[in-house]
């Protein structure tokens, strides 16, 4: 199950950063919109969905999933070479 769920982790790890990406750009054409104009209320639609149904859940995902891994791999176990303290912090 350990390269399931290292490719769970990765995909959700993408999916999280890319939405976040994403958003700025999302901002910058709402900022440049009439305010409430048609694309202005367009634009918060999209913004609220890119956050509530795909940034939100694979950021979850992946501390769920990251977790997971630590706990399959042995959090400080003897041989991991410090790399988990290492990108905790």
């Amino acid at each position: 199950y350990y390269l399931l769920i290292k490719a769970l982790h990765i995909i959700a790890f993408t999916s999280w950063m890319a939405g976040m990406f994403y958003l700025p750009r999302l901002f910058a054409y709402h900022a440049d919109a009439t305010p409430g104009g048609e694309l202005s209320e367009t634009l918060k639609v999209m913004e609220r969905r890119l956050l509530r149904i795909i940034i939100n859940p694979a950021m979850v995902a992946t501390f769920v999933f990251g977790i997971w891994l630590i706990v399959l791999t042995g959090y400080g176990a003897p041989g991991t070479g410090g790399w988990i303290h290492a990108k905790i912090v």
